[in-house]
């Protein structure tokens, strides 16, 4: 079996990516990661130096909201 990183809860620092956050009723926090990923284990800081919960809710507060399109139906005559 090919030798794997070891990661331990609370070691240390990671730099995540992500594309937006939204409110999630399923997490403690009550916040979600869409999309995230794991850019690197930051050796340079300890886990009291990371980010917090509330560094997170400043975010959201002041991330552009999503626009998305919508999509008119269309009867079988094709008249909206």
């Amino acid at each position: 079996m090919a030798d794997r990183p070891h990661l331990s809860r609370g070691a240390g620092a990671t730099a995540l990516g992500f594309t937006d956050i939204q409110k999630s009723p399923h997490y403690s926090g009550g916040m979600a990661l869409r999309f995230a990923r794991i850019f690197r284990i930051r050796d340079d800081k300890r886990a009291d130096e990371a980010d917090t919960l509330d560094t997170l809710r400043a975010l959201f507060a002041r991330q552009q909201p999503i626009h998305t399109t919508t999509t008119k139906r269309l009867h079988s005559d094709g008249s909206a």
